[in-house]
C-alpha cells in the first residue's frame, strides 16, 4: 500500500501536525502545500518533508492542477488535516482510484458541495463527533514521546500558556489567562508563548513572575518545562499543545 501526505511547513497548527504524522508514518510520497501570501509570513521549514512536491495554493485551487494529479497516481490513501484545499481534490483522488482520509477539526468542518465518495473522516476526540458524517472513526493526533525521553521534576508552582498565533475569538483562552492573572494572591511563575509580536496590555498580580516568548519556538518540545498547563480554549479539535505537554508529563 502506497501512503501519501498532504502537509505544511509553517510553524502554526497543521505545519507541526503534519510534521509529526510524516515522523510516525514514513508516507511514501509528500505534497507540501505552499500557502504563498496566505502563510502570513511565516516561513515553510521543507527540510522537514525532504523529496516533497511543491503545490502552491492560492486559498481557493491548487495552481498546477496537472502536477497535483501526478502526485496522486498510484496513492491508495492519502491523508490530510482539517483541510483537502482545493475542493476538487477528493473527486482527483478518486478518479486515481485512492481513498483521502480528513482529520477534521468539527469547528471548522465544512464539506458542501466536494465529492466525498472517496473520503473517509477521522476526529481527533468523541467532541462534537454527533456533527460530523456517520461513520466517522475517532483516530487521535501523533504525539512525540520520543521528544520527552524521561520525566521531569518540576518546581511547583510555575503554569504555562500556550497562545499561539492569536486568533479570532481569543482562540486558546488568552485574555481569560490574563485576567485570571490579576486576581491570584499567592506567588507562582507563569510562562505564556505567543506567536504574534505582543500580547493584549495586562495588568497581573504583583506575586506573579510572567515570562513572554515571542515569535514561537522552533523546538517546540522545549516549552513544555513547567509543573502545569493552562489551556481555556474555546475549541477542541486538534489541539496540539494539549497533546504535547499530557505526553510531556504536565499536569493539565
Amino acid at each position: 500500500m502506497k501512503v501519501g501526505l498532504i502537509a505544511r511547513g509553517e510553524d502554526r497548527g497543521l505545519g507541526i501536525l503534519t510534521w509529526e504524522w510524516r515522523r510516525h508514518m514514513a508516507p511514501d510520497r509528500t505534497l507540501l502545500v505552499d500557502m504563498g501570501e496566505l502563510a502570513g509570513g511565516y516561513e515553510s521549514h521543507t527540510d522537514r518533508f525532504p523529496g516533497a512536491t511543491p503545490a502552491l495554493f492560492d486559498g481557493h485551487r491548487f495552481a498546477d492542477e496537472d502536477a497535483v494529479r501526478d502526485w496522486l497516481a498510484g496513492l491508495d490513501v492519502v491523508y490530510t488535516a482539517e483541510t483537502w484545499y482545493d475542493e476538487r481534490l477528493p473527486g482527483w483522488g478518486a478518479e486515481a482510484g485512492g481513498r483521502l482520509v480528513c482529520h477534521v477539526m468539527p469547528e471548522f468542518f465544512k464539506w458542501a458541495g466536494a465529492d466525498l465518495s472517496a473520503v473517509r473522516w477521522w476526529a481527533p476526540t468523541r467532541w462534537l463527533l454527533g456533527t460530523l458524517p456517520d461513520g466517522t472513526s475517532v483516530v487521535p493526533v501523533p504525539v512525540p514521546l520520543d521528544r520527552w525521553p524521561a520525566m521531569r521534576t518540576v518546581r511547583a508552582p510555575s503554569f504555562l500558556h500556550v497562545a499561539g498565533k492569536r486568533a479570532a475569538g481569543d482562540r486558546n483562552g488568552t485574555s481569560a489567562v490574563l485576567a485570571a492573572l490579576s486576581r491570584v494572591t499567592r506567588p507562582m511563575e507563569v510562562t505564556i508563548t505567543p506567536q504574534n509580536p505582543q500580547l493584549p496590555q495586562a495588568r497581573v498580580a504583583r506575586c506573579v513572575d510572567l515570562h513572554l516568548v515571542t515569535g514561537g519556538v522552533g523546538d517546540y518540545w522545549r516549552l513544555y518545562q513547567q509543573a502545569a498547563l493552562v489551556m481555556p480554549r474555546r475549541y477542541g479539535g486538534l489541539s496540539l499543545p494539549v497533546n504535547e505537554a499530557a505526553g510531556a508529563g504536565m499536569a493539565l
